[in-house]
């Protein structure tokens, strides 16, 4: 089994901190949280994305990270817009960013697709991430959209 732990990653011991205290710190949010550490000399930005992920996110996120030129983006999240995990994620390759879900935490549905679009994807040892079909919703109630999955 492939062990990747972050902890030799190039974070620095105070972004460590940041995104464990991002990760603990409230409830469920509407809307993803987005919250930036800045750059520290040559150490990238960190990116912490938690919560239900939201169309409305996409602008935000392509909005903090307009200026970076390196970011290690963490994530924590249960889903929400696929639509919007698409979106993040590709931002998140076309920048040439990191993503992470770090030790702990479940990153899963829209968030996991979002997790993909990482240069390079990192998980901590305890991490959840999850995939499953995608969805619509209907009067009736959720079915499996046949265009939101590859036929493989």
């Amino acid at each position: 089994m492939l062990r990747v732990t972050i902890k030799v990653f190039f974070l620095t011991t105070c972004q460590r901190i940041l995104i464990a205290l991002l990760f603990v710190s409230g409830g469920p949010a509407i809307a993803a949280t987005i919250t930036m550490a800045p750059q520290n000399g040559d150490k990238p930005a960190v990116v912490a994305v938690q919560g239900v992920l939201r169309d409305e996110d996409v602008g935000e996120f392509r909005f903090k990270v307009a200026k970076l030129s390196t970011a290690v983006v963490a994530l924590e999240s249960d889903g929400g817009s696929l639509l919007a995990g698409i979106r993040i994620g590709e931002t998140i390759r076309l920048r040439g960013f990191v993503t992470v879900v770090p030790n702990g935490a479940r990153c899963a549905s829209a968030c996991a697709i979002a997790w993909l679009g990482g240069a390079q994807r990192f998980m901590g040892e305890q991490a959840l991430i999850g995939f499953h079909a995608a969805y619509r919703k209907e009067t009736t109630g959720a079915s499996e959209s046949g265009m939101g999955n590859a036929d493989c």
